[in-house]
């Protein structure tokens, strides 16, 4: 777990080497909930649905 700080405007930091593993980059969407008190950033399914298709053909 990496610890990050909030910027102005409620602007996020993600670490990068989170970033590289799930191909985030500027203009990627992704998923904020809030479940019972945690908040969670997820790649939408589209983005997911791909990773997955890259791993299984390695």
């Amino acid at each position: 777990m990496a610890a990050i700080e909030i910027a102005r405007g409620g602007t996020v930091k993600i670490p990068s080497e989170i970033r590289k593993k799930y191909r985030i980059r500027k203009g990627v969407e992704v998923n904020v909930c809030d479940e019972n008190g945690v908040i969670t950033i997820r790649p939408q399914v589209q983005e997911a649905v791909r990773l997955a298709k890259k791993a299984l053909r390695r």
